[in-house]
């Protein structure tokens, strides 16, 4: 097992789970065109030619020697870039040979070639199975032609995703895509042209969703199973969750939600589309990005001291320290030369440091003491809430209200822009087991059984919390009635 150019190695009972999902085994496979387009060592081909034989053995009372050779060559087929693997690959099949007492010389389809770009197999297989490589395309190749593919045209598109689309045209009009890729796209913006034309074209048959578990224990990312069916005659998807065990269907596309695709159970979907329906009707509650200085080093400091130093809060870990801060209270910067008369030991810092914060990415190069980003600055000085952004469960929230004139970096922070929500109640809408839930179901898998979350994630589940549920009005009741946030949350609960 191991990584190279976004490679990498399959254990064997993924492979033999992608085999069945894929329904490739039994007599149905025999005489039918199968490929891996990124075989690799030949993880894939290795058992799919196993099953093969056994198909065949079983299904002829004579063993015909060259019948079986011609059926190897003629119907399974690889293609590997690297030219070593390539190799390997044909080492492996034939010990698959010899496994099975097969005493024949097969000269083995794997063409050593770039499959993004050979259209050989175009229309023409049964199946494509496999685990296309995972790497970002711009970290694959800076001259890759990537925006000649549909699906690597939006965002930091990653290589599996053009896979998806060079298995899909290898496919025949009944023709069967199993893959295991990471489950990024499912709601990536990069992700988007796939997930749309999945949809379009009812091409998704069984998901298998590994949640926090990772087969594969040399890389990060978390992977999913995907069946993908050429003639397929329904709108029902099969959906295994592996953590939880269950097996379910999911009818009409209903899985597809706000652009995304989520695979989950009736009541888990209800409540996302009650989520991001409330986004329509905006409550005045604001999510935003710290500051952003692409030079924390520099910027902070518990010892600063002075002009143009303030408090700040590190919302990742809710931690206080100081900011050099060369901004007034409007965001306007402050020139070097009031740096220098209000504050010369910041001054020369600055100018020691000048070399290294010039080679910053900047929105504005001609300012290169500022921060590199606007993001934040003119929030500075109003009251709001800070959050982190990686989160496992109610006692991993770090949630703070922070006062006008202290900054706020590395998370998020919330206010009000209407003043009607007082930070209190956005603190106690937050801090419950329903925003675990969404979170939960928005899928973004980090280290550790922990999810992130984004400024427009969190801004969907407010608005849904004060909005959507008309908490106002409720507000209003609770004057005269004593009503109690604790009511509130219990009222609101959807399950």
């Amino acid at each position: 097992m191991g990584i190279k150019n976004g490679v990498v190695y399959t254990p064997i009972e993924i492979v033999d789970k992608i085999l069945d999902l894929s329904k490739y085994k039994g007599k149905s496979i025999l005489k039918k065109h199968v490929i891996d387009n990124s075989c690799g060592t030949g993880a894939f081909l290795s058992r799919i030619v196993s099953r093969y034989i056994d198909a065949f053995l079983k299904n002829n009372t004579k063993l015909n020697i060259n019948e079986i050779k011609k059926h190897l060559e003629t119907y399974i087929h690889g293609i590997e870039i690297d030219e070593t693997s390539c190799q390997i690959a044909n080492e492996n099949l034939n010990k698959i040979l010899i496994e099975k007492s097969l005493n024949i010389s097969v000269n083995w389809n794997i063409i050593n070639n770039n499959a993004l770009y050979f259209k050989k197999f175009n229309n023409k297989m049964d199946f494509v199975l496999g685990n296309p490589p995972y790497i970002r395309i711009h970290d694959f190749d800076p001259k890759f032609r990537h925006k000649e593919f549909d699906f690597a045209k939006k965002g930091m598109a990653d290589l599996y995703l053009v896979f998806f689309e060079v298995g899909i045209k290898m496919l025949n009009e009944n023709g069967i895509l199993g893959y295991i890729t990471p489950n990024s796209f499912l709601s990536s913006s990069s992700g988007n042209n796939l997930r749309e034309y999945l949809i379009k074209n009812n091409l998704i048959d069984t998901i298998l969703n590994y949640g926090f578990y990772n087969p594969f224990k040399q890389i990060t990312t978390y992977p999913m199973i995907t069946i993908l069916n050429k003639n397929k005659r329904n709108k029902t998807v099969i959906v295994e969750d592996y953590l939880n065990d269950l097996k379910f269907s999911i009818k009409n596309n209903d899985f597809f939600i706000n652009k995304c695709f989520y695979f989950y159970r009736e009541n888990d979907l209800n409540f996302l589309n009650e989520v991001f329906d409330a986004k329509k009707k905006d409550c005045g509650i604001n999510v935003r990005n710290g500051l952003a200085t692409n030079a924390d080093w520099f910027y902070y400091n518990d010892d600063f001291k002075g002009k143009y130093i303030i408090d700040a809060y590190k919302a990742s870990k809710n931690k206080k320290t100081k900011l050099f801060y060369p901004y007034n209270e409007n965001g306007k910067l402050i020139s070097l030369k009031e740096i220098k008369e209000n504050n010369e030991h910041i001054y020369k810092k600055l100018i020691n440091n000048k070399e290294a914060l010039e080679e910053r990415s900047l929105e504005d190069t001609n300012n290169w003491h500022a921060f590199a980003r606007s993001q934040a600055i003119k929030d500075v000085f109003i009251d709001k809430v800070s959050i982190n952004t990686i989160i496992k469960s109610i006692d991993t929230i770090k949630l703070n209200k922070i006062n006008s004139g202290d900054a706020i970096y590395s998370g998020l922070y919330i206010y009000s822009s209407n003043n009607e929500i007082s930070l209190d109640d956005i603190i106690f809408a937050i801090k419950n087991e329903e925003f675990i839930r969404y979170i939960s179901l928005l899928g973004k898998n980090k280290n550790g059984n922990y999810y992130f979350i984004s400024s427009k994630d969190l801004k969907n589940y407010l608005n849904y919390k004060f909005s959507y549920l008309e908490y106002n009005k409720i507000k209003e009741v609770s004057d005269e009635s004593k009503f109690t946030r604790k009511e509130f949350i219990k009222q609101d609960q959807r399950s």
